[in-house]
């Protein structure tokens, strides 16, 4: 079996990664969306004022080129559970089925987790939605962090971490690079929607970030140091 086809390659691959600045871009990003939590909570007038000043300009923009809501729309039906968990287990059942269960393990774990914390943040945060005034779509869910803009990482993300290590070298280039900008475009959508306050998108991108940094630094740790690259 060749390389690009290889059971072997994504761990040639991913052994090249190095664990430590994922660590600790996962320590600062999570730093930040603490701080980010905790302005929340206290509810920070800084942080409610720029908040508020966004949205309102958001939603007037968005009202002025309704051409926009569509699209918008369309983007963040991409982000929402029934489509990313479909996609992801399909990705980590094929991968298992090649006999990478290692990979296959880390994505059903970076998707889990990813949704696990978000929801906790969610309920413990249990921040109300900016209102439209009913010019756009209303979500009615808690808003902080958005659940969108953190599946756009740890969902799409992973999906393309999982195409640089396992595509051939001359497809994994634009397949990477339509996940990314899928997952940026549905996190903007929520703001497009007026559905999220600017600070719910940012928070839910830190999370999904810290996530994905996370369970990835495991896998390359585990790439660097097996000798059984036959079990991937």
């Amino acid at each position: 079996m060749n390389d690009d086809g290889g059971v072997k390659l994504p761990l040639r691959r991913a052994a090249h990664w190095s664990v430590t600045p994922m660590l600790m871009a996962a320590a600062v990003l999570a730093a930040a969306a603490l701080v980010l939590l905790v302005a929340v909570l206290v509810k920070w007038p800084p942080l409610v004022e720029a908040d508020l000043s966004l949205h309102v300009r958001q939603v007037a923009w968005t009202s002025a080129h309704q051409w926009v809501i569509g699209p918008a729309r369309l983007l963040s039906v991409a982000g929402v559970a029934v489509v990313i968990i479909p996609l992801v287990l399909a990705a980590a059942w094929w991968q298992w089925r090649r006999g990478r269960t290692v990979l296959a393990g880390w994505l059903a774990v970076t998707l889990a987790s990813g949704w696990l914390v978000t929801e906790a943040v969610k309920l413990l945060v249990d921040r109300e939605r900016p209102s439209t005034n009913g010019l756009l779509w209303q979500a009615t869910t808690a808003s902080f962090p958005s659940g969108h803009a953190s599946v756009s990482v740890y969902g799409y993300g992973a999906l393309a971490v999982l195409a640089w290590w396992t595509l051939r070298v001359r497809r994994r280039g634009w397949v990477v690079a339509a996940l990314i900008a899928l997952g940026w475009g549905i996190a903007v959508s929520r703001l497009v929607l007026g559905v999220h306050w600017t600070s719910d998108v940012v928070a839910g991108y830190l999370t999904g970030c810290v996530v994905l940094l996370l369970t990835t630094a495991w896998v390359v740790g585990v790439a660097r140091r097996t000798n059984r690259p036959t079990e991937w």
